[in-house]
């Protein structure tokens, strides 16, 4: 279950400055932060069968084209070699590579040896790094500790910050 911090984090790009590109979208709906593909020039949520040949993309917004036409409407988005967050549904280590996972828009783990090199989606290299706290008596008051945070293994279920693969 998603909370407040990370439907607030969820397809935040880390790349200084971001590179925002404005793209066709398939009639799908894409939320902010699910792992997609550039196909044809049409962006499309990414499945454990499309990654390879086609440029990783996650969007930075959530639109609902799902009773459009393919490229009736665009979508904003990061690409090739930047950073951004996502959610993971393994557990990884600090420069790890990841892969689409099976279920919709999320990374899991590359294990070499295994895995074809044409679905490396991106490197993960830490946990995202602030905490969001709730109090629990009235007046609920909500903070947001940032700050540096060493590099972190995540565990499934968290929200990730990766780096996309080049097109491969």
């Amino acid at each position: 279950m998603t909370n407040p911090y990370q439907a607030l984090v969820i397809g935040m790009t880390m790349s200084i400055p971001p590179e925002v590109f404005y793209l066709p979208m398939a009639a799908q709906n894409l939320a902010a932060g699910q792992c997609c593909v550039v196909i044809a020039g049409v962006v499309t949520l990414a499945t454990t069968s499309n990654r390879a040949g086609n440029a990783p993309f996650v969007p930075i917004e959530s639109i609902d084209n799902s009773g459009g036409s393919s490229g009736s409407k665009t979508i904003g988005g990061v690409g090739p070699r930047q950073r951004v967050t996502v959610f993971t549904t393994s557990d990884l280590e600090t420069n790890d590579y990841v892969k689409i996972s099976g279920t919709d828009g999320k990374v899991t783990k590359f294990i070499a040896g295994t895995d074809d090199a044409d679905l490396i989606y991106g490197r993960y290299l830490s946990e995202e790094g602030a905490v969001f706290s709730r109090s629990s008596t009235t007046p609920y008051t909500e903070t947001l500790s940032g700050g540096q945070k060493p590099l972190l293994n995540a565990t499934s279920g968290d929200v990730v910050i990766i780096e996309l693969e080049d097109l491969g």
